[in-house]
């Protein structure tokens, strides 16, 4: 169904190749999962299979790259697009309608499908992912998982008989990935080949016949019974997330006994277009805690972090630091805030002038953002315009400038989302020392292998109201052996890691 031979990518003004003499063959219906660092090539082999590489992003691409028989370079991209789907790591980027079922027809009614094929499977797939109520509401009101499950549901309505999906589990809550895993086997079953690029590998189970890792722009092929006959320090090495379930662990620092509260939030509400998001939610934190905020997709997750930043101001309710009432203006001054969308936050025209916009160029300033550069391996791109960047390479950009904003509390959303194993630990190590210098760090994450290994309490929402706040460690005990109350919009522990 694929067939790549001696396929090469450079892409432009890149000082290598992003891949190097490629050779593959993905067989029909066959699942290829794949894997690596942040920059290693896992995007651009999919721009090659799918020809945007070539067509869009301007990449020199030589070799020969061929579906079901067609070769890539001598098809125009909407050609190709009847044969392969993508789903895009940034699924903004291929919305074209404005509601949700619109959008979900959109392509299949662009190629001019009849609804009598493409209407029973849209209603089938939306009962897959569990989308049906979503339907109604417009594309910008989703929040991000929601808007990722939207993307996949759109692309696999039109049916190619090829999809690509960049990161498709990077936004989704645990729930979501199992419905994302459903979806996955059912393609599968109808004889769709699956090209799976993702870092997460646990909510896949059986479904990857061979395991592809990409680094430097070179492939190693794996079977899932060779990768998980590798030992610890060899996935290790690879950068590969864990495989499996992991046992609870405490975290890697352990939480601060008492102190002065930092931060407050008393009472606070928030509504959009009459919908209550955040309903009366109230708690404390300290300097030196790693709050880890979880939740469904759509619980309010984001909405509270914006409120805390200073991006958005409450409806009722009291944001406090330090004791003090503060308003917007405050919160911004003292709050670092790291985007889920990098290039919402992406303003200048270098990964340089990113890390010190708004700081002058002080010594102390130019301390930190050496500091921050070599720490998160952004030297050697600092000079790079950051659309130039991959997805990974952006994230890193706005952590850096975090840093460098050397502020009280620094919050994340979603942070892990697109890291491979290695730099994920590398994140957690970092967060640690942050809470050491007494800085208070909060982090919207899916990623129970991060809370279990950063994290030292977890604030959980559901529908707008927080319905739990307890230690890290005793929260991922609990979800990986009995599983919290579905009434209270937790997950039961079937659906954490299998």
């Amino acid at each position: 169904m694929i067939t790549l031979e001696g396929v090469s990518c450079r892409l432009p003004q890149a000082a290598k190749a992003a891949l190097d003499d490629v050779n593959l063959h993905v067989a029909p219906g066959e699942v290829l999962v794949v894997v690596g660092p942040s920059g290693g090539g896992k995007t651009t082999l999919g721009g090659v299979v799918n020809g945007v590489a070539a067509k869009l992003r301007q990449a020199v691409v030589t070799g020969r790259t061929a579906v079901a028989g067609r070769d890539i370079a001598g098809l125009p991209l909407h050609a190709v697009g009847r044969h392969v789907g993508t789903v895009f790591q940034d699924c903004r980027a291929q919305f074209f309608m404005t509601h949700v079922a619109e959008e979900l027809v959109f392509a299949s009614r662009n190629f001019g499908q009849p609804d009598s094929r493409s209407l029973p499977r849209l209603e089938w797939i939306t009962r897959l992912l569990g989308i049906g109520h979503l339907l109604a509401r417009s594309v910008f009101e989703l929040s991000s998982g929601e808007r990722q499950l939207v993307a996949i549901a759109a692309v696999a309505v039109h049916g190619p008989e090829v999809v690509i999906l960049d990161e498709p589990s990077s936004n989704l809550d645990i729930p979501g990935m199992r419905r994302l895993a459903r979806l996955l086997a059912w393609l599968r079953d109808q004889g769709t080949t699956l090209l799976v690029i993702d870092h997460r590998l646990h909510h896949l189970g059986s479904l990857p016949d061979r395991i592809v890792h990409v680094d430097a722009g070179r492939l190693t092929v794996f079977t899932p019974e060779a990768l998980h006959r590798l030992d610890a320090d060899a996935r290790r090495d690879l950068g590969l997330r864990r495989l499996a379930a992991p046992a609870p662990a405490r975290p890697c620092h352990a939480p601060p006994c008492g102190g002065p509260v930092r931060l407050a939030m008393e009472n606070v509400w928030f509504s959009r277009q009459g919908r209550a998001v955040l309903a009366g939610v109230t708690f404390e934190a300290r300097p030196g805690e790693v709050i880890a905020l979880a939740g469904r997709n759509g619980a309010g997750k984001t909405t509270l972090a914006r409120i805390l930043c200073g991006l958005a101001q409450p409806v009722r309710g009291t944001v406090r630091l330090d004791g003090a009432k503060t308003g917007k203006r405050t919160r911004q001054n003292r709050c670092a805030f790291v985007m889920q969308d990098p290039d919402y936050q992406l303003f200048t025209a270098s990964v340089r002038q990113e890390l010190r916009i708004g700081l002058g160029d002080c010594p102390a300033v130019a301390a930190r953002l050496e500091e921050a550069a070599a720490r998160l391996e952004l030297t050697g791109l600092l000079d790079r315009h950051p659309g130039s960047l991959s997805m990974g390479e952006k994230q890193r950009t706005l952590i850096a400038a975090a840093l460098v904003a050397d502020r009280d509390v620094v919050v994340m959303d979603e942070p892990t989302s697109g890291m491979d194993g290695t730099r994920m630990r590398a994140l957690a190590e970092l967060v640690a020392e942050l809470a050491a210098r007494g800085r208070l760090v909060v982090v919207i994450t899916h990623d129970f292998e991060f809370i279990r290994t950063a994290c030292t309490r977890l604030l959980l929402l559901a529908e707008g109201r927080l319905v739990r706040d307890c230690p890290a460690a005793e929260a991922v005990e609990d979800l990986l052996a009995a599983g919290a109350s579905e009434e209270q919009g937790a997950y039961s522990c079937d659906v954490c890691w299998t």
